[in-house]
């Protein structure tokens, strides 16, 4: 049985194939040194570059627990796990076309526009609370809970919070975090969009 693979698949099943293995490598290594063998900014352009499914499967195997140290990691891979659905989808479900696009901004929105601005306001409002309860030395709000709601719809919120309270600026897995999850929700909404779907 012979397999018709047009390029485009054939780079993303080797994208992901490769994201699989040398993250396994990667984590069976650490497991049994405490060293990473391959560098994380490798891993993280291999996850960006089409590999973002193999990485998640890695984590699904290998490291399925999310906490403060591997929040980012996780969130980042799901981030482009969901662009990279819309590039599929765009290649072979919906091609992009501006006139479905233009059409579909004429229409009313309600619900999406509700959904958007709701979770983007508990994402804010969960980005005071955090800093307001660090500054009070209080039970914080998870880091994979902030990412997540920020992967989920929020990143104007998350983004907005961050520069508002002055809060995770400093801290990579935002900084780096939240403008992929920007893309992500931005990649979404373009898909319903065109799709006439929202």
């Amino acid at each position: 049985m012979q397999l018709n693979l047009s390029p485009f698949q054939i780079y993303l099943l080797g994208a992901n194939a490769a994201s699989l293995v040398l993250h396994t490598i990667d984590y069976w290594i650490f497991q049994r040194t405490g060293r990473e063998l391959i560098s994380h900014s490798f891993l993280s352009l291999l996850t960006a570059a089409g590999g973002a499914a193999g990485t998640l499967l890695a984590f699904a195997l290998w490291d399925r627990k999310t906490v403060k140290d591997n929040a980012w990691w996780h969130v980042n891979a799901a981030a482009f796990f969901l662009i990279w659905c819309v590039v599929v989808c765009f290649v072979y479900v919906t091609p992009f076309r501006m006139d479905a696009l233009v059409s579909s901004l004429q229409r009313s929105h309600t619900v999406l526009l509700a959904y958007l601005a709701g979770i983007n306001l508990v994402t804010l409002v969960a980005f005071g609370m955090d800093k307001a309860r660090a500054a009070d030395r209080k039970w914080r709000i998870p880091e994979a809970t902030l990412l997540g709601l920020s992967l989920l719809g929020g990143s104007i919120g998350g983004l907005v919070g961050m520069r508002a309270f002055n809060h995770k600026v400093r801290s990579p897995q935002f900084a780096y975090g939240l403008p992929v999850t920007l893309v992500a929700n931005a990649a979404i909404v373009l898909f319903l969009l065109n799709a006439g779907l929202a």
